[in-house]
């Protein structure tokens, strides 16, 4: 069946652990837990407002509005491929033309795309003042879908500093200010984050709920691999491997066409801890392995030692 047009439902998801070898249930659901960080701060960060362009009305000429765009435009390029390095330096540099220009509409988006790339490679002290700023200067400019792209960076943060309850909150204000603007792919960016913090709270059915309704409202290649990375996820976890197995290979089979690096790295390793957990060794370590790669390629230290962790 194609994964992209699969519409039927999602079983309920009930949670029976084996009871044997505890320990070693323990560890690997430490290693998913981690791993699965690792998934929310690669797939839904940036949230960004990298195709949000300026007000009608903003004071510039066409040639300081060009050099704006162009800088947004190549620091958008820049985090498709994973170079996040580059896409800093660029956003840094709109962020002090803009700031010389006095426009805030393009202020506010460096800070918040700022936000995102600093999550990304795991500053997170800095990530969470780009994103009050943003968030700040967002609601001056009474910039609705700046405000739920701020919140869900910020609500990223909260989940990478064990802070559910907060993320929750903030993912949950990012959906409710989404849904009177229409825009279905960022209400599925809401509900898919929702999806995840539910998850990491241990609300495993409104987990998969959240991942549903995220693909009802987009049916996008991008947010159905999202979508069913994290119901594969939840899965695994309850130690339904057959069932996590299927919905991470249909993720990997979209990333692999439409993903980042990254995204496609995180899919490997769901697929290795999968066949781990159903004792075909030798393929989980092929897995494991082609993630380390990518991982390596991108200069992802974090991801790089995670990798290292499975293959142990």
């Amino acid at each position: 069946m194609n994964p992209q047009t699969n519409n039927s439902p999602t079983p309920p998801v009930t949670i029976a652990c084996a009871p044997t070898s505890m320990c070693k249930c323990r560890r690997r659901h430490c290693r998913l837990l981690i791993g699965f960080l690792l998934f929310c701060l690669t797939v839904h960060c940036p949230d960004n407002a990298f195709a949000q362009p300026p007000p009608a009305g903003t004071p510039l000429t066409a040639a300081q509005r060009s050099e704006l765009d162009s800088l947004m435009q190549k620091a958008s390029s820049a985090d498709r491929i994973g170079d996040y390095a580059t896409a800093q330096r660029l956003l840094e540099e709109l962020l002090n033309k803009a700031q010389l220009l006095k426009c805030q509409p393009y202020i506010a988006d460096a800070l918040s795309n700022l936000g995102g790339v600093n999550y990304i490679i795991g500053q997170m002290d800095k990530a969470a003042d780009f994103d009050n700023l943003a968030l700040e200067l967002y609601r001056k400019l009474d910039n609705a879908r700046g405000i739920a792209f701020a919140l869900t960076n910020l609500g990223n943060v909260y989940v990478h500093k064990g802070l559910l309850i907060k993320a929750s909150d903030a993912y949950s204000q990012s959906l409710n200010t989404r849904l009177p603007l229409g825009r279905q792919d960022e209400v599925a960016v809401s509900l898919t984050a929702l999806g995840n913090v539910s998850f990491l709270i241990g609300e495993y059915n409104k987990a998969v709920d959240y991942y549903q309704k995220a693909m009802a409202a987009d049916r996008s290649q991008e947010t159905i691999a999202q979508c069913q990375m994290g119901i594969g996820n939840v899965y695994e976890f309850v130690d339904q491997f057959n069932q996590a197995l299927e919905y991470h290979t249909k993720a990997l089979v979209i990333l692999r066409s439409t993903g980042k690096p990254q995204d496609i790295a995180k899919c490997l390793n769901n697929i290795g801890s999968d066949y781990r957990a159903m004792g075909q060794i030798d393929k989980s370590l092929d897995f494991y392995t082609r993630a380390v790669e990518i991982q390596s390629q991108q200069h992802n230290r974090e991801g790089v030692a995670m990798g290292l962790t499975n293959l142990m």
